[in-house]
């Protein structure tokens, strides 16, 4: 065979690989490569083609073939490495892909397929780092955009993820897993009417995706779009009935109806299906400690730190020491660090006293916010921020284990009726601030951060404390944030101090000079309880399992009372009772 009538073939048979016709290209490629045996390029055009036919041994052997006439050849050292990555032989894919990147620096394929071997091999930063300098070679590059984006998203962040996966969208917009991958980052924005858009684009794609159909229901569950959610449920069940993800996301819906009993049942089944399933164990243990069955619920809590997006979620960090689990803590260095959110800090600060007593030199590592706060414990306590250097330490336990670890139950909690206290000296400060009393003082928490999970069920506007604002007291706000502008605050009486609340001790200090707070469930729910003083707090329907089901008052905070919405969901008659309960509370003060 003359030169150009290989060149004429080897044109043809790039063409068809080009429009999906390789077994069309093998066939143009045997005669070329039987008369030019010692072509690398023939070698690697052939072995693509195999790897459309699913001819794997053939394909790896001109993968191989051509590396081996062309060392250099950074392309065939890709297609090796995919080839070997499917294959489950990881450490030799890393390989190759490390010398196609040797070979060829800019060569955004190879960073994009040793970035899909990283993540098999569980390395995550680093294939995170491979995917973004796949998308830095090339911006319109969809996989790597999406694999980027999910990463992201895993890591929890969203925002950064969101443009990404959008970008992957508009480059492929045939892709259903593109759609529901930017679902989940929409979801996690709680932008969750687009993402219900996303998830339903990826079903009119392909229907047959039992996973987007368990995304979509959490959504509408979410957009209380209810009997749609239960009808995605009902329809991935019903294809397959042994789903562990399907039954766990129809439980956290029937948990969000407040049916309980149906909820736990789902994840019972579900974790027969699949014992090992950490996020399904990890809402059992929500539903049983919101239920009241501590001895239960704490136990099953410590599957947070087994679901890697629960552990994100809840920020816990992992130290070469082992962790304390109960045993006897006399003489040894115990680390305390925080986790989660504000308010669960302030909940567990109550159980270093106890720690100390059995005998512990406990470290207590926080943020800066709480690190002045937790000093007025009284106990003696060394306390360190991310800023500064651990000192030595023998074991160590994240705070929300400690229920679990002193084995607390309802009847057992300690501290409930206050355990914080503010120095003299910023209490002078703030009672300067203020100024005369003339009026009871009242602190108001109407709003938490947007980002938490159940804020559109937890936070109220302003104007739906209308009736209670009535009241003739000083209302002070105990916010940093506001939906609101200053005018419409201004406008209802409250005093704003934002600029002036720098930390949890100052905004402890502050409410040491009012008389009361009310508050929805932020953290200043839980420093007003932690300092004694008299919560109101407005909880919906069904809410943070810390507060149980039923009832006013809360085993973990002596001074707080509680007003829960109806099965309605509905704040005004909520709002009513608490400014009865306020009147009442003003009559009987002294003066």
């Amino acid at each position: 065979m003359n030169e150009q009538l290989a060149h004429t073939k080897l044109n043809r048979a790039i063409q068809q690989l080009g429009a999906g016709q390789p077994a069309q290209a093998r066939a143009t490629l045997q005669p070329v490569l039987k008369a030019y045996p010692d072509s690398p390029q023939l070698h690697l055009l052939m072995g693509l083609a195999l790897v459309k036919l699913a001819q794997d041994d053939g394909a790896l052997r001109h993968f191989g073939q051509a590396i081996a006439l062309e060392p250099r050849m950074a392309e065939a050292y890709v297609n090796r490495g995919i080839m070997l990555k499917n294959r489950g032989r990881l450490d030799e894919a890393l390989a190759d892909l490390d010398r196609a990147i040797a070979l060829h620096p800019n060569l955004a394929e190879a960073y994009y397929n040793r970035g899909n071997v990283r993540l098999a091999l569980n390395q995550m930063q680093a294939a995170r780092d491979d995917f973004a300098t796949a998308v830095r070679l090339n911006p319109h590059y969809a996989d790597a955009l999406a694999n980027l984006g999910e990463l992201l998203a895993r890591d929890g962040a969203f925002a950064e993820a969101f443009p990404l996966l959008r970008q992957a969208v508009v480059l492929q917009a045939d892709r259903p897993e593109f759609h529901d991958s930017l679902g989940n980052a929409l979801s996690g924005l709680s932008r969750h009417e687009e993402a219900i858009a996303a998830y339903r684009t990826a079903l009119q794609l392909n229907p047959s995706q039992p996973d987007v159909l368990a995304h979509l229901g959490n959504a509408l569950a979410e957009c209380e779009h209810y009997d749609e959610a239960r009808q995605c449920f009902d329809l991935l069940l019903q294809a397959q009935p042994r789903h562990a993800q399907g039954l766990n996301a129809k439980s956290h819906m029937m948990a969000a109806l407040g049916r309980y009993d149906e909820a736990r049942a789902l994840l019972e089944q579900a974790l027969a299906i699949q014992p090992d399933f950490a996020l399904a164990q990890f809402n059992l243990a929500l539903l049983l400690l919101r239920q009241g069955d501590y001895v239960a619920g704490w136990r099953h809590y410590e599957a947070r730190r087994l679901d890697p997006a629960t552990r994100r979620s809840c920020a816990l960090r992992e130290f070469s020491q082992p962790e304390w689990q109960g045993e006897d803590l006399a003489g040894k260095t115990l680390l305390l660090h925080q986790e989660q959110g504000l308010g669960d800090t302030l909940q567990m600060l109550r159980y270093l006293p106890i720690l100390a007593d059995r005998g512990a030199r406990l470290v207590l590592l926080v943020t800066p916010a709480v690190a002045a706060l937790a000093a007025s414990l009284g106990t003696s306590v060394e306390i360190v921020t991310d800023a500064e250097a651990l000192p030595p330490f023998d074991l160590h336990c994240p705070l929300m284990s400690l229920p679990l670890w002193l084995a607390t139950t309802l009847d057992s909690i300690p501290a409930a009726q206050g355990y914080l206290s503010v120095d003299a000296e910023r209490q002078q400060q703030w009672a300067e601030h203020l100024g005369p009393r003339s009026k009871p003082r009242i602190g108001l928490a109407w709003s938490g951060s947007r980002h938490h999970s159940n804020d559109r069920r937890r936070s109220l506007p302003l104007g739906a404390l209308a009736e209670l604002l009535s009241l003739d007291v000083e209302f002070h706000s105990l916010q940093l944030d506001y939906r609101e502008t200053p005018e419409e605050i201004a406008a209802q009486g409250i005093r704003d101090h934002a600029a002036l609340l720098h930390s949890l001790a100052d905004t402890a200090a502050l409410i040491a000079q009012l008389d009361a707070v009310i508050s929805v469930d932020t953290s200043v729910a839980h420093l007003a309880a932690a300092l004694g003083k008299p919560c109101w707090l407005l909880l919906p329907a069904h809410p943070d399992f810390r507060w149980g089901l039923t009832g006013d008052t809360s085993p973990w905070y002596g001074s707080m009372t509680l007003f829960r919405q109806g099965d309605d969901r509905q704040w005004p008659p909520v709002v009513d009772a608490l400014r009865r309960h306020a009147e009442d509370w003003l009559g009987s003060q002294p003066g």
